[in-house]
């Protein structure tokens, strides 16, 4: 019940900011190769802000304006969104 809830409130706090760490190394790979990267909501209910970055793609190297997870959308470093590359 309510301590098992607890204990998964705390691991979420302290891998989110994992998660922007791991797409941020991704994008910024990518960008080095000169890949596209997609947006990719997964969550069933995203926030605009990831519907927004999601519909804006696919991004070229370098204009991409955040990671999932960085903080920078209404989810803040809940966001739970992927990067994808874009294949030719």
């Amino acid at each position: 019940g309510d301590l098992a809830e607890t204990q998964a409130a705390r691991v979420g706090l302290y891998s989110n900011p994992l998660w922007s760490l791991v797409n941020d190394g991704f994008s910024s790979e990518a960008s080095a190769a000169g890949y596209e990267v997609d947006w990719q909501t997964t969550s069933g209910d995203p926030c605009d802000d990831c519907l927004d970055l999601e519909s804006d793609g696919p991004y070229l190297p370098g204009q991409l304006p955040t990671v999932p997870g960085g903080g920078d959308t209404v989810c803040l470093s809940n966001c739970k969104c992927i990067l994808e590359l874009v294949e030719e």
